[in-house]
């Protein structure tokens, strides 16, 4: 009979609030109201930036949930982000007709950018947005990555949920900075920024049991705005690809085990650990 390993420790979750540009996809709009004029409304979305300094988006990359960092990809001309700013990209529609649209509810001072869509397109139906740094190609990881779920009958904009920060709310007239378009009344608030959320750790794998030899699967699942990043270590070097939220560890061996802790710094960062000598994890903000 197999000799079961106990597991006590699976992980480092850290996630760690750095000085540089921490840039987020902060409201996406995939379904206008056939009302008022259909030729003034389009699919857009805003990124945000929560950093403490500006953010150089010249010659970054970005595209829909499938099209990867060449099928429909667009290049963001020059354009530079202040801490603190938010940008509305939006397809086919120049600013002005844009701000039209919206009236009031969009500040003077809102940058807004055009793009012409070739493959890319942001679906009613649930699709997400990918961000990457100049010169990314295929096998790269999105710095920035969102996904966002069917409108439905539903034309309000997606925003962050006030808890976790994922792209889950809606939002609505009169409620916190969204405002009725001037056109045809769908709610939005392009260009505000929303608050910040707290780093935390909603979840993560604890004690298990596994046979020797046999695979285990790490997890774990932060909350937060701008949303964490996650990068797993092993033994303090980073692990190739795994940038998801679980990771899964062949061949366990009983060397492996050892203790888990979790505590959170003063410095608006949290840490979650389960330790590996073999494994660890961690998640930041970029």
């Amino acid at each position: 009979m197999k000799r079961l390993i106990p597991i006590l420790s699976l992980a480092m979750a850290a996630m760690t609030v750095r000085s540089n540009a921490q840039l987020a996809v902060t409201e996406v709009h995939s379904s206008q109201s056939v009302a008022g004029d259909p030729a003034i409304h389009a699919d857009w979305w805003e990124l945000s930036n929560y950093g403490t300094e500006a953010a150089d988006l010249t010659g970054w990359i970005f595209n829909d949930s499938t099209g990867g960092t060449t099928t429909g990809a667009v290049t963001v001309p020059a354009l530079s982000l202040a801490p603190g700013e938010s940008v509305v990209f939006v397809e086919g529609l120049d600013a002005a007709v844009f701000r039209s649209w919206w009236g009031s509810a969009l500040g003077s001072e809102v940058q807004v950018l055009t793009y012409t869509a070739t493959a890319i397109g942001l679906s009613s139906s649930g699709d997400g947005i990918r961000l990457w740094r100049p010169g990314a190609d295929a096998a790269t990881v999105p710095v920035v990555s969102v996904d966002f779920g069917a409108a439905g009958t539903n034309t309000a904009t997606f925003i962050p949920d006030p808890v976790t920060g994922l792209l889950s709310a809606r939002s609505e007239a009169g409620v916190a900075a969204a405002q009725a378009a001037a056109n045809n009344g769908d709610a939005g608030s392009p260009g505000v920024r929303p608050a910040p959320i707290a780093l935390s750790v909603l979840s993560l794998t604890t004690n298990q049991t596994v046979n020797p030899g046999g695979t285990v699967v790490l997890s774990v699942q932060a909350a937060g705005l701008p949303r964490p990043a996650y990068q797993w270590r092993r033994n303090g070097d980073p692990v190739t690809n795994a940038t998801g939220s679980t990771l899964a560890l062949t061949n366990f061996t009983a060397a492996s085990a050892t203790s888990t802790t979790s505590n959170s710094s003063a410095r608006a960062s949290t840490t979650a650990r389960n330790r590996l000598r073999s494994s660890d994890s961690s998640a930041s903000r970029t």
